[in-house]
């Protein structure tokens, strides 16, 4: 519909209230459809330690859930589960555990801290997330206030890895600074002992999941030992892959001489291939990602305009390396995912196509040169599309909408031009 107007030469406009409609109903009639429980297959451990296999709604949780619904089929009653009522469960690569801990809950936030090395102990029973299972394994737990506890085990159950930011008075000055206890490093050391360089890597460590996990990582490396699993929600944070296609680009000039803003400039059809490196957001199941994409575009396009004594052919063209940066919502539904994006669009052109043709007409000679005496290469505009995903495959359109550029005649005349553009992609993810 979009690319039907765009041929015609409808106004940009129109172009872009038909398109920003089209996104927002996808948006609206999608959302509604996957407003629903997310059912997975997934296993609990009940108190007489029996497995007992089911499904799981699984919602990717960003903090641990304090309970879940487990259903025998995925067409059954759920039944709610709490931590005191089972031992742990896993669902979707993820294991959880049943554990009476305490955690530190005194302000984490700078802006929060208060002055004195004092911590405020409570005791909860939660499910635990377990990062590494394995001969050695950490736990995390994300509490309501979005505070980030992490655990070792023990004989008696599980161990709090102690870190403390709070706030100190210097001695001299009476200024409050912010300080920092970080016993964990201490507990991992003695933990992780039988790895004798843990220690060169506890200087740099981080209290965070991703460091904490890269710590254990390295230390099966370092006895050449097997972890059991790995949880994927600390999985790769990117999605990398190639993008081959076509553009269809439409360009319009908005001032100049008749030959220039009355003629019809036809859809330039070229091919475009490029690669996408797409961040992911955590704990999302991947849906919400910072689009980010390198490729080549490239457009040329030749106008014949006769009225009258006035016979004028018109070849322009431009090479151009793009770049897309976006942000990208995607709605899974089994193993397809349907997404939308939308963001900016900026480039640079090279290897240009500038050429001008007079005929000679009973009032006019014949001549022939550049069009412009400048013409502008830089290229910013905004984009939107949407696809669809299927396992390592995509296929997606994308609409590209240019900001208004000027160029320049001989007379150092500005002659104002707009560029858009449709593409059409098949992806794959490495």
């Amino acid at each position: 519909m979009i690319f039907n107007k765009q041929l015609k030469g409808s106004n940009s406009q129109q172009e872009i209230l038909s398109f920003s409609i089209i996104l927002v109903l996808v948006f609206l009639a999608v959302t509604n459809s996957f407003a629903q429980k997310n059912i997975k297959p997934g296993i609990i451990v009940n108190q007489m330690n029996d497995t007992v296999y089911g499904f799981i709604d699984y919602r990717n949780w960003a903090k641990n859930p304090d309970k879940i619904d487990f259903y025998q089929s995925p067409e059954g009653i759920a039944k709610e589960y709490s931590p005191v009522e089972i031992k742990g469960f896993t669902v979707s690569g993820e294991t959880y555990k049943s554990a009476i801990i305490k955690m530190d809950d005194s302000p984490y936030r700078i802006e929060n801290l208060e002055e004195g090395l004092k911590y405020n102990y409570v005791t909860d029973t939660v499910f635990l997330l377990n990062l590494v299972n394995g001969e050695k394994s950490i736990y995390s737990y994300m509490d309501i206030k979005g505070k980030e506890h992490f655990y070792i085990p023990n004989n008696t159950g599980f161990e709090l890895l102690l870190y403390k930011q709070y706030l100190r008075r210097d001695e001299v000055t009476g200024d409050l600074k912010a300080a920092k206890i970080v016993t964990y490093a201490g507990q991992l050391n003695l933990y992780l002992q039988d790895c004798k360089s843990i220690g060169t890597k506890l200087k740099l460590l981080k209290y965070e999941r991703k460091s904490l996990v890269n710590l254990f990582m390295y230390y099966y490396d370092c006895l050449d030992k097997k972890m059991i699993s790995q949880n994927n929600s600390v999985s790769k944070p990117y999605e990398f892959g190639v993008l081959v296609g076509f553009s269809f680009t439409k360009l319009k000039y908005l001032s100049g001489m008749d030959y220039m803003t009355k003629a019809d400039f036809p859809v330039s059809t070229n091919s475009s291939a490029g690669l996408f490196y797409n961040i992911l957001f955590p704990r999302n199941f991947g849906r919400l990602s910072i689009s980010n994409e390198l490729f080549y575009y490239a457009f040329k396009t030749t106008s014949a305009y006769v009225n009258g004594t006035t016979s004028v052919t018109t070849s322009i063209g431009l090479n151009y390396v793009m770049m897309h940066n976006m942000l990208q919502y995607k709605f899974i539904a089994g193993k397809v995912a349907l997404f939308l994006k939308g963001g900016t669009s900026i480039g640079y052109g090279f290897s240009e196509t500038n050429q001008q043709k007079f005929d000679e007409t009973i009032s006019q000679r014949p001549s022939e040169g550049k069009a412009f005496n400048k013409l502008n290469k830089a290229y910013l505009g905004i984009t939107a599309g949407a696809g669809f995903k299927i396992q390592k495959i995509t296929f997606q359109t994308r609409y590209m909408i240019g900001l208004n550029k000027s160029d320049f005649t001989s007379s150092l005349t500005a002659v104002n031009s707009r560029t858009n553009a449709g593409f059409l992609f098949l992806g794959y993810d490495f």
